[in-house]
């Protein structure tokens, strides 16, 4: 995000344009991440400079620098391939849809890499806890990644039109096809601050290679095809290849675990994407004329079936749980 900040900051002020908001945004952001981070980890500074420390970390931190760099790298190049060959009224549809489906993917991956190291750090040789921590957060984000994928699937025309306007209606299709990688980006997102914990950031590095070379491979593969409508589709497949791969590394030679546990995380998250489905799908038939009271129906709908399913299943005891590990090792 700080990359992506920075650039935009240099062109603007190529541009003449006012800059210092963004430059205190990023200021901003950076500054309350250490703040937090100091207070967690209970770290303070000295004067004298150890260099054995830095020796123990470094190749910790070369594997950890290599493969943000390629994940970066790899979630940028589709705007650069995408811009070079096919022009920047494709790039421009393909940035609005794309981009406002990354809101859930940056807070999620935001929140859990500031909270999920700092819960699993004393416990990085019990590899037992650790899995079972990561079961229940891929269960948590599951739950919640679900439901969003099938409602920005079903609403895609609506939430186009109420945050773009009309002149954006060629977004929509690869805005609904994307929305399908909104469950697969926010369970992922747990991947990274899993293996940091374990001290496996070698695999972590080498699941990075193997998410670049599927990611731009794929992209590529569109490109090929042509149109913005099968990018979509073919950077979709190469996503949920990418989530088998990934999780298959991690759950087999990190937790040291079974896929079968894993798939049955999902479960519950499915029964009620299914339930959502069921519900939002007949709206498409009710003709409402104003956009933004469609929206709010689909929200009302989501939402209510989404808390009673929560309220009446063992989802609570279940979120409870997570919730209280958590609280636990912040506050204790």
């Amino acid at each position: 995000m700080e990359g992506k900040r920075g650039s935009e900051c240099l062109l603007k002020s190529v541009s003449n344009i006012d800059f210092k908001p963004l430059i205190l945004s990023a200021i901003i952001s950076s500054v309350v991440n250490f703040l937090i981070n100091r207070s967690i980890t209970n770290l303070h500074f000295i004067r004298k400079l150890n260099l054995s420390v830095l020796k123990k970390i470094l190749k910790f931190s070369i594997n950890q620098y290599a493969a943000n760099f390629l994940s970066y790298f790899s979630r940028n190049s589709d705007n650069i391939l995408i811009g070079k060959f096919m022009g920047p009224t494709t790039l421009a549809n393909y940035n609005k849809a794309y981009s406002l489906l990354m809101l859930p993917f940056n807070f999620s991956i935001n929140i859990i890499g500031v909270v999920l190291q700092p819960v699993l750090s004393d416990y990085q040789d019990n590899v037992d806890f650790i899995r079972g921590f990561f079961l229940k957060m891929v269960h948590l984000l599951a739950l919640i990644g679900t439901p969003l994928s099938i409602f920005f699937y079903l609403s895609a025309k609506q939430i186009i039109l109420f945050m773009y306007g009309p002149q954006w209606t060629d977004a929509i299709t690869p805005f609904s096809i994307l929305s399908l990688t909104i469950l697969i980006e926010m369970v992922i997102s747990v991947n990274g601050a899993i293996l940091q914990s374990r001290n496996h950031s070698k695999i972590y590095l080498t699941t990075q290679i193997l998410y670049a070379i599927i990611i731009i491979t794929s992209i590529i593969i569109g490109i090929l095809w042509g149109g913005i409508i099968r990018v979509s589709i073919c950077l979709t497949i190469g996503f949920i290849i990418n989530f088998f791969v990934c999780f298959y590394r991690t759950v087999k030679y990190s937790l040291y675990g079974k896929m079968l546990d894993f798939f049955k995380e999902f479960i519950s998250p499915f029964i009620l994407g299914g339930i959502i489905l069921l519900a939002l799908d007949p709206l498409k038939y009710i003709d409402l004329k104003s956009n933004i009271v469609s929206i709010l129906l689909r929200l009302l709908v989501f939402i209510s079936i989404f808390i009673l399913y929560i309220f009446f299943t063992p989802e609570k005891k279940n979120i409870a749980q997570i919730l209280k590990k958590i609280n636990n090792r912040y506050f204790k």
